[in-house]
């Protein structure tokens, strides 16, 4: 049975001024590069045998960090990128809002059909999600594997492990650097822990 150890990336300042990141290329603010190492001393005693991540710099820090003194390489993965927000990406929610009246509750409503401009639906994030841990658990069908992503991926994945419908992702919370723990094996997933962020609750810059 396959261990997965789950993991949003740390802060960045686009959390902090609530812009859509996506695929845009932003790296850990100070307290997210703080977040990150709470979380390896978090995962100390995990005996890690692997280290997957989103290929964008927020998640790689933040992996990297965890992985750092355990001598594991990173295994940057593209298909663990955050959802493509296409025109949206740095605005912020009450820009869309403004610019885009309704359009974010369409998007939830229909996660088939529904993109924002230039950017993916929450059907293709999951086809590619589906796929990446599909290999991951192909590769290690036994022990424990570390992945670094981000929040819709994460999101994306809990609903597929449950066999959830996808509109259901939204009800799940995910914090900078949260730990969620499944187990996963032939009849599907179970979830051991969900959005742990007790280790990074407390930091004050």
């Amino acid at each position: 049975m396959t261990r997965l150890i789950l993991v949003r990336h740390g802060e960045t300042i686009w959390n902090v001024d609530r812009r859509f990141q996506g695929q845009s290329d932003i790296g850990l603010n100070v307290r997210g590069e703080q977040q990150a190492e709470l979380t390896a001393q978090r995962l100390s005693d995990e005996a890690i045998e692997a280290v997957y991540s989103s290929d964008l710099q927020r998640c790689l820090e933040t992996a990297g960090i965890i992985a750092r003194d355990r001598g594991l390489a990173v295994r940057a993965r593209p298909e663990l990128r955050e959802i493509n927000f296409g025109e949206w990406e740095g605005m912020t929610f009450q820009e869309i809002s403004t610019h885009s009246p309704g359009y974010l509750d369409r998007m939830r409503a229909d996660t088939e059909s529904v993109r924002p401009p230039g950017g993916e639906t929450w059907a293709e994030v999951q086809q590619r999600v589906d796929a990446i841990f599909g290999e991951i658990r192909h590769a290690h069908p036994i022990g424990i594997v570390l992945v670094v992503s981000h929040v819709n991926p994460l999101r994306v994945l809990i609903c597929s492990l449950l066999g959830c419908v996808l509109s259901q992702m939204f009800r799940v919370r995910w914090s900078n650097c949260g730990v969620s723990i499944v187990e996963v094996g032939p009849s599907g997933g179970t979830i051991l822990l969900l959005n742990d962020d007790c280790h990074v609750r407390g930091l004050k810059l």
